[in-house]
């Protein structure tokens, strides 16, 4: 081997080793959310049931841009909407149950002996734009409320922290096996637990940044 070709291999080595920290990749997912602990009432007679459980859909952007060991740190930016027809109201449907959500946090993914696998965990914060499952705007207090018509939101502070699994099936593409998620929504002097299971698809994106 002369010295040209030597050098080109050695810089070739050294652009993969720079590179494969770095990952940008999309996903979207198919979720389920549970709102608990949902203490108001319609006006002051009938009693909720407690929780809503809407369904819907989760998209996001992740950048795994650096490897500390076994493991590989990056950040991640989602958005979801999750919908339901039955509300928190025990006698019956009203406004349905609605969470809008954007959220922002740090992820690590773990290496494993078997390499398709890739555990993750996740810590994000952001804001939860709902209606609690009722259909009373302003305070949703357990009295002196007034009735409105259409779905009421009001927006409040969201954590989270998800647990999750990736498989690799295409050097461009994984299966989201399960994501797990627990958190909660702080909003009217309340504190709204949150839990969170998704399951969809991700794809590295080819911009030129190694996997």
């Amino acid at each position: 081997m002369n010295i040209s070709k030597l050098a080109l291999a050695l810089t070739s080595v050294l652009f993969a080793a720079s590179t494969a920290s770095a990952q940008l990749s999309a996903y979207g997912t198919v979720t389920v959310r549970r709102m608990t602990d949902i203490p108001y009432t319609q006006g002051s007679t009938t009693n909720t049931n407690g929780s809503i459980d809407p369904v819907g859909g989760t998209g996001g952007i992740f950048y795994d841009f650096r490897n500390v060991g076994p493991v590989r740190l990056g950040v991640d930016a989602r958005g979801s909407i999750v919908n339901s027809t039955q509300g928190a109201y025990s006698a019956y449907n009203a406004g349905g149950g609605h969470i809008r959500s954007g959220l922002a946090g740090i992820r690590a993914t773990f290496h494993t002996p078997f390499v398709p696998l890739k555990p993750y965990v996740q810590g994000s914060v952001g804001v939860a734009s709902t209606n609690f499952g009722t259909q009373y705007n302003s305070s949703l207090a357990t009295s002196g409320v007034s009735s409105t018509t259409g779905v009421q939101y009001s927006t409040h502070l969201e954590y989270d922290a998800f647990a999750g699994l990736d498989i690799s099936i295409l050097p461009v593409l994984d299966f989201r096996v399960v994501e797990l998620g627990y958190g909660a929504v702080e909003g009217n002097s309340h504190t709204y637990p949150l839990g969170t299971i998704s399951t969809g698809i991700v794809f590295h994106l080819p911009f030129g940044l190694g996997k």
